[in-house]
């Protein structure tokens, strides 16, 4: 029986090996051995757009037209004066189709990289319950959330190492950090009482006459949501894609 098993397991690695994950429809990743590796895998990923936007099924990378998140919560304290506690539910986002890639560069041997990217216009709706507070505005209310957003930067910096299962390597964050900023914006949020809408349409016009000063206050945890999102999202193809695939000889 143990013998069945070994043989068994070496018939999967071998299968694994020698099996490619990424779809030959899509343009070919650079080696790391590239002289230029940074330029010709920003030219790459560049190419990749219009396949991340409709979603690679074989790397388990989600449509990004629209953008579907069933559930999202988030929990933090940043001051007596900043708090946030939401349930976010059937979150969805246009506008991905605008995503531009800035800069990208990676260090091959240290594993270790930063990318940045673009985006000109965002159209946010999802349902929320949040508890907390922002500035002079406590929030207690659940409801409908749909907002309009330009000038959108992302900025990212990653650490990867190597981790082996079935005796194959692949990738796993060690460290993400994510740091965003928004040009304007405007919201609507709508209530599920009477009662809620007069306390949420105050919270609206706040934020739309303030969008720089509530965004600055709530920063860390905007940057907290972003990382944590784009990790998961990115993790879940480095889970599926071994890592000789991802940055070949």
């Amino acid at each position: 029986m143990k013998f069945y098993l070994i043989f068994i397991c070496c018939i999967l690695q071998v299968l694994v090996i020698n099996s490619k994950v990424i779809p030959k429809r899509l343009p070919q990743l650079c080696r790391k051995s590239h002289p230029s590796y940074n330029d010709c895998m920003t030219k790459v990923l560049k190419k990749w757009g219009p396949y991340l936007l409709k979603g690679i099924r074989e790397i388990n990378f989600p449509r990004m037209y629209p953008l579907e998140i069933p559930l999202f919560l988030v929990n933090r304290t940043i001051s007596p004066s900043v708090s946030v506690s939401a349930a976010i539910r059937d979150f969805e986002a246009w506008g991905y189709e605008g995503l531009e890639l800035k800069t990208f560069n990676f260090e091959a041997e240290s594993l270790t990289g930063d990318v940045s990217l673009y985006l000109p216009y965002l159209r946010i709706s999802y349902d929320f319950d949040i508890s907390g507070r922002i500035l002079t505005l406590p929030l207690d209310n659940s409801g409908h959330f749909k907002g309009n957003f330009t000038d959108l930067d992302l900025y990212f910096n990653f650490a990867l190492k190597p981790v082996e299962r079935l005796g194959v390597t692949f990738y796993h964050f060690e460290d993400f950090r994510g740091r965003g900023t928004i040009g304007n914006g405007h919201i609507q949020l709508y209530g599920n009482g009477t009662d809620d809408q007069v306390i949420l349409d105050g919270m609206a016009n706040f934020y739309n006459l303030n969008p720089g000063l509530v965004t600055n206050a709530v920063q860390p945890i905007y940057d907290e949501s972003i990382g944590v999102f784009y990790r998961g999202l990115i993790q879940t193809v480095l889970d599926s894609v071994p890592a000789q695939e991802l940055l070949p000889e």
